[in-house]
């Protein structure tokens, strides 16, 4: 990643286990890249760390009211689930 050097980055020092960091060498080295554009990619990719993932609300927003001439009340009316999951 060119510009990594600017104001707006930090240096981090982390002690890893000779294993951690044989598997990181080893990566880098298959990626052909830097132990730190490593970590900044798995950081950046993992789940608990990544941008929040959108909400199905969201993924479905476009979709929603696109079916016409269904029953208005299928959402409250218990009668359209009568029978279902038997």
């Amino acid at each position: 990643m060119p510009g990594l050097h600017k104001p707006s980055t930090e240096v981090v020092a982390v002690r890893l286990p000779k294993t951690l960091n044989a598997r990181l060498k080893g990566l880098a080295k298959r990626r052909r890249s830097s132990k730190s554009a490593v970590i900044r990619d798995l950081l950046e990719t993992h789940p608990s760390t990544a941008k929040r993932m959108p909400t199905p609300m969201e993924l479905a927003r476009d979709l929603i009211g696109r079916v016409k001439g269904g029953p208005t009340d299928m959402s409250t009316n218990k009668k359209y689930m009568e029978g279902y999951g038997r």
